[in-house]
């Protein structure tokens, strides 16, 4: 299940990468933040912190964007 859940994580970040890239901005950030919550997930259950730290990080950049541009 865990493999599940890291390709996932990668393929939502991948995919948030190209979709940035190509200037959609807004879809983008809701595949960055669902990538940053499958791979926090990844870290809580490993135990491993620096990877936790990473993507709690890019979890509150991403959540940010998300309300600049849904919200606000």
């Amino acid at each position: 299940m865990k493999k599940y859940v890291e390709w996932a994580g990668t393929i939502a970040s991948i995919l948030g990468a190209f979709l940035m890239a190509f200037g959609f901005v807004k879809i983008a950030l809701v595949g960055y933040t669902l990538g940053s919550l499958l791979w926090l997930s990844v870290a809580m259950y490993d135990r491993n912190f620096s990877l936790l730290a990473l993507n709690f990080c890019f979890f509150v950049a991403n959540s940010i964007g998300i309300v600049r541009n849904f919200v606000l």
